[in-house]
Parts: structure tokens; sequence; C-alpha cells
């Protein structure tokens, strides 16, 4: 008898799972993936809350650099990016109460006139030993365009607040 209530579940396990798959697919087959490499990343950016940013310019950049380093001892030489065929993306997972967390910047799919930008943020488990020390993690990266029209493209986070 106990084994016929497990049954159901174990299909809806399989379902869900099945759709989960399914959707993680379709992120990229609805776009062209596009290459990026990793510029930075780090747990004490001086920037403490969450969100996503656009950087469009040298200046813009550099701006950035800033604020992120700031609190540092010292701030790390601002690396190459060439605007006229790049954009930095960076993600920000806001200030957390201890070591443990990471923001990762995944995949960027590019649907024309739009880049979709998928975010990953983990979070330590409850019993996970970690430091105790307020931290900030932090991505950026550059994207290259396939058109090099960084200034006419809309771009969606998903998974950044």
């Amino acid at each position: 008898m106990r084994w016929e209530r497990r049954v159901p579940k174990t299909r809806a396990l399989v379902v869900v799972a099945t759709v989960l798959l399914g959707a993680c697919t379709t992120f990229a087959a609805s776009g062209t993936e596009l290459a990026f490499r990793s510029l930075d990343r780090g747990d004490y950016a001086a920037i403490q809350e969450a969100g996503c940013v656009v950087v469009r310019s040298q200046a813009e950049f550099a701006e950035l650099w800033h604020r992120i380093h700031q609190a540092g001892s010292a701030e790390r030489p601002l690396p190459g990016v060439d605007f006229s065929r790049q954009l930095v993306l960076a993600s920000f997972q806001g200030q957390q109460p201890s070591g443990g967390h990471s923001i990762s910047i995944d995949r960027v799919v590019d649907r024309g006139d739009q880049l979709t930008v998928l975010v990953s943020k983990r979070v330590p488990a409850a019993d996970a030993f970690v430091t105790m020390v307020l931290t900030s993690p932090y991505h950026l990266v550059a994207v290259d365009l396939a058109d090099g029209h960084a200034a006419f493209v809309r771009v969606e986070f998903r998974g950044c607040r």
C-alpha cells in the first residue's frame, strides 16, 4: 500500500524534472549564446546593494571599477575593454552576513535586439562552516557583441534583483 502512494509522487518528480530541463535548453535555443570573459570576481565589493549593471563606456567602467574597489587596500588596474565591440555586465549580490555566498554570470544569450543574462546566486547551507565576516560578492564580465551595436542592445537579467 505504501508503495502505491509513492508512485504518483515519483511520476510527478519526473515530470517536473523534465519540464525544468526543457526550460534550460529553451534558454539557449531561442537565441545565440555569446562568448564572454570574466574581468573580476570577488567577495568584498564596496558596493553593498544587490543588483545588476550594464556598462557601455570606458568612463562608466572606470567609475564602477573605482566604486567596487574603493574599500580595498590598493585598487587593481582597470582591465582593457573595447567598448566599440563589447559591453560590461556586472552583478552584485549585496551585503551578506557571512562567507559562503557568491554570485556568477553564467550565460549570455543574444536574441536580436536583446541580451538575456543568466545570473546564479549561491547561499551556504544553514549548517555550513563559513567565515563570520560581512561579504558583498560580485562578478564582472566583458561580452563580445556579434554586430558591435552595444548602444542598441536591451539587457534583461534573469536571477538578479
